[in-house]
């Protein structure tokens, strides 16, 4: 909710979202509270459940062996896992607890509370239904997408732009916050922009792109920019769809690779898929996969009857 609002960061090494714990233990039984501590420099949940273990045994422990607990603050070490003294606050007026004169009551009326609730950004709960009920995404994928208030902007100008939504979905979720994590960076420091990652979808669609020439045009977009289309032209990774080069490919396969063709005659299935990389393999990823198989299969059909293409 902070980081929706833009009211903070919410980084913790940098001291973002910190707390203060008071804690005090006292004997089962006992009407009045024992002694309390403060425990400052603190910033997870697992900080404060730490902390509190090792400052609440340690009273406990000071408590039976006779001593008494000073009213004080202390500070929590994580790498030591301990506390240690700052400074003691014995009295109420250690703690700057004074009426201030100055500052005068505030009465807000119901239309400027409800004026500044209209300026609020959507929440992440909200947006997270909305994504499931507006783009039909799963709970997940739209759980995934809304963490991140610049992942969630980013995606949906990806549909914006033209994208299907469960597509857009997909490779934000997987290349986009693999490539993320990869540079410890934000999405807003990528390079590539939803314009482009959905034409950089609408080629693989049309087929003239394959899959894995897109995945490689991606990086490449987060690192430099750029239009995907104009990229793969230059690069000569257009997909080859056309039935005539893929038949000549398919044949050149088993005329280089007899061993796998005899292979498969003798009910050695496995070897249309060796073929079937290596047309990969000729064709630099660029052969449609789909298409290229169906005339292999068909070829290696009619060579095991007998027939011819």
């Amino acid at each position: 909710l902070l980081m929706y609002a833009g009211v903070s960061d919410c980084n913790l090494e940098e001291g973002n979202i910190r707390c203060d714990v008071n804690c005090s233990v006292r004997p089962k039984g006992s009407e009045g509270y024992g002694t309390k501590t403060e425990i400052k420099n603190l910033n997870t949940f697992k900080g404060v459940h730490h902390a509190l273990q090792y400052e609440l045994a340690r009273q406990i422990s000071v408590l039976e062996s006779g001593g008494k607990i000073s009213q004080e603050t202390r500070r929590w070490d994580m790498d030591a896992g301990a506390t240690f003294p700052m400074r003691t606050k014995e009295d109420a007026h250690d703690y700057r607890y004074f009426p201030e004169p100055d500052l005068l009551p505030v009465e807000l009326d119901d239309a400027t509370v409800e004026q500044w609730r209209s300026t609020l950004p959507e929440t992440p709960r909200a947006r997270r239904a909305r994504f499931q009920k507006d783009y039909g995404l799963p709970a997940y994928d739209a759980g995934v997408l809304v963490a991140d208030r610049a992942v969630a902007d980013f995606f949906e100008a990806t549909v914006t732009a033209g994208a299907p939504p469960k597509a857009a979905s997909n490779w934000i979720m997987t290349e986009m916050l693999r490539r993320m994590s990869e540079k410890s960076a934000p999405v807003t420091e990528l390079r590539i922009t939803p314009e482009s990652l959905a034409l950089l979808i609408k080629l693989v669609d049309q087929k003239t792109i394959s899959q894995a020439i897109a995945k490689e045009l991606f990086g490449d977009l987060c690192e430099r920019g750029g239009d995907p289309a104009v990229l793969a032209r230059e690069r000569g990774l257009m997909q080859i769809s056309d039935s005539g080069d893929l038949e000549q490919l398919v044949e050149r396969a088993m005329a280089e690779n007899p061993g796998s063709v005899a292979d498969y005659r003798r009910g050695k299935t496995a070897a249309a898929k060796f073929l079937m990389g290596q047309i990969m393999r000729m064709s630099r990823g660029r052969a449609d996969p789909k298409e290229a198989q169906r005339i292999l299969e068909r070829r290696l059909r009619l060579d095991l009857s007998g027939g011819g293409m």
